[in-house]
């Protein structure tokens, strides 16, 4: 099963646009793939998904069974690696949890992130392309 890190921006506009690419491409990775997460990447995306912004589009119940199902569908990966190459230092986390986790992709929406493609042989790929590759 491939191990795939999704970063934060497809997770949540997979959450509030159930009919966008990005959900489309959430879901098969959940289902079909071995996402990593990170103690960070997580905590990161419940502190986006709960920003006052998205109130009124995701409700506090479906927020809950959204990020349980992450975590239920998920490897948790403590990164020990430590890199600084992004653009964003803030997305450091998912090369780090990419290389430490061995992953063979990243799904992203991030350019700072997308720029990388490939990082260090690990493929970079938006939604739309990861799902034409799979």
């Amino acid at each position: 099963m491939r191990r795939v890190v999704i970063d934060t921006s497809v997770a949540v506009s997979a959450a509030l646009q159930p009919d966008g690419i990005s959900n489309k491409a959430f879901l098969f990775a959940l289902f079909h793939c071995q996402p990593l997460v990170s103690p960070d990447t997580f905590s990161e995306l419940e502190r986006v998904l709960n920003k006052t912004k998205f109130a009124n589009k995701i409700s506090d119940l479906l927020k809950t069974q959204f990020l349980s199902t992450v975590l239920a569908r998920s490897s948790m990966v403590n990164p020990i690696s430590r890199l600084t190459v992004c653009r964003d230092v803030n997305d450091d986390m998912f090369l780090n949890l990419a290389i430490d986790g061995h992953a063979e992709m990243i799904i992203s929406r991030d350019p700072d992130l997308l720029t990388l493609h490939p990082f260090r042989g690990i493929p970079i790929l938006s939604p739309a392309d990861f799902l034409i590759k799979e």
